[in-house]
């Protein structure tokens, strides 16, 4: 994989991590997006990160973490039926 940050400085908010794998011309292309909605500024009233021991609390803790997962498991259905080789 090749990753970079691409800068969002226009709209106000972090950079956006972008991660790519280009293997020639064979195989279909595929997106997989997630969303970066679940950090605010320091200031907001709503960014109450607790951290007490191993337990975390607060915004982006759990938001999207089902999504990773559902993403890992899509490539891997995809990859065992040869959608991302090329061959189908």
């Amino acid at each position: 994989f090749e990753a970079r940050l691409v800068d969002m400085a226009a709209v106000d908010r972090g950079p956006h991590l972008v991660a790519e794998r280009w293997e020639g011309e064979r195989g279909r292309s595929v997106l997989l997006i997630g969303h970066l909605d679940t950090v605010f500024e320091e200031d907001e009233a709503f960014q109450t990160f607790v951290r007490e021991g191993d337990t975390a609390r607060g915004p982006g803790v759990s938001d999207m973490k089902g999504g990773d997962v559902v993403v890992i498991y899509a490539l891997k259905a995809l990859q065992a039926m040869g959608a991302l080789d090329g061959t189908r």
